[in-house]
C-alpha cells in the first residue's frame, strides 16, 4: 500500500474511532436515560408520599372504628339500664338524653370514617398509578441500559478492530510521517489529512494550490500544505 494511501486510511480509522466514542459520550439515549432515572425518582418519591399519607388514613379511619365500637357499647348498656325497670323519672331522662348524646357522637364518628374511606379509596388508587408508573419508568430504564450495553459493546468491538488496523498501517509507515501525522491529530483532529482529486485545488485552511503544485500532487500522490502543513493527499 503506498504511503499516501495508508496516511488516508489511517485518517479515516481516526475520525471513525472518535465518531464511536462520541457516540458514547453524548448518545442522545444516554441523556434520555438520565431524564428516565430523574423521572423515576421523581415518582419514587411521589409514591412515598402517597403510601405514607394511604398509612396515615387507614390508621384514622382504625381510630374511628374503635372510637364508634367503644360509643355502641356504652349506648348498649345505657339501654340496657334504662329498661331494667328500677330506675325514676329523672334517671331515665338522663339516661335517654346520654343515649342520645352517644347516637350524635356515633353519626359524626360514622361521617368521619365514611368520609376517610372515600379518602382511603382515592388514596389506593393514586398509590396503584404511582406504582404503575414508576414500574413503567423501572422497565423502560433498564432497557435503554441493555440497549446502551449493546450499543457500548458494538462500539468497543468496531475500535478495536480500528485499532488494530490502525497499527499494521503505524508498522509500515516511516517514524518520521507517522511523527509528523500524530503531530497533526493534535492539532486538526479532524482533517490532519486533506484528499484531492482531480479538481480539488484548496486545503482545508483555504489555500489555493497553484496549478503546477497540484499536477505534482497527482503525480506523487503526497504533499505538505505551506499554510498549516496538514498532508495533502491525492488517491487513484
Amino acid at each position: 500500500m503506498a504511503e499516501n494511501e495508508m496516511l488516508y486510511n489511517l485518517f479515516c480509522y481516526d475520525r471513525k474511532i472518535m465518531d464511536l466514542k462520541k457516540e458514547l459520550e453524548k448518545s442522545d439515549d444516554v441523556e434520555r436515560l438520565e431524564n428516565l432515572r430523574d423521572q423515576a425518582k421523581t415518582l419514587e418519591q411521589n409514591l412515598f408520599e402517597a403510601k405514607k399519607q394511604l398509612k396515615s388514613l387507614q390508621n384514622q379511619e382504625k381510630k374511628e372504628e374503635l372510637e364508634n365500637e367503644k360509643l355502641n357499647q356504652e349506648k348498649q348498656q345505657l339501654e340496657k339500664e334504662m329498661y331494667l325497670g328500677d330506675k325514676g323519672v329523672k334517671e331515665i331522662s338522663d339516661l335517654y338524653d346520654r343515649i342520645n348524646e352517644l347516637k350524635n357522637k356515633e353519626q359524626k364518628v360514622f361521617d368521619n370514617y365514611c368520609d376517610i374511606s372515600d379518602k382511603i379509596e382515592h388514596e389506593k388508587v393514586t398509590v396503584e398509578n404511582y406504582e404503575s408508573k414508576y414500574q413503567s419508568y423501572l422497565e423502560d430504564i433498564l432497557s435503554l441500559k441493555q440497549e446502551i450495553e449493546r450499543r457500548k459493546k458494538y462500539n468497543n468491538s468496531e475500535i478495536e478492530k480500528l485499532e488494530q488496523e490502525k497499527e499494521k498501517i503505524n508498522n509500515n509507515l516511516s517514524k518520521d510521517m507517522l511523527n509528523k501525522y500524530n503531530q497533526l491529530m493534535k492539532r486538526f483532529p479532524y482533517d490532519p489529512v486533506v484528499k484531492f482529486d482531480q479538481q480539488k485545488e484548496t486545503c482545508a485552511c483555504g489555500l489555493d494550490l497553484s496549478t503546477e503544485r497540484h499536477n505534482n500532487l497527482i503525480i506523487e500522490g503526497i504533499d505538505f500544505c505551506d499554510s498549516c502543513n496538514r498532508i495533502l493527499v491525492y488517491l487513484d
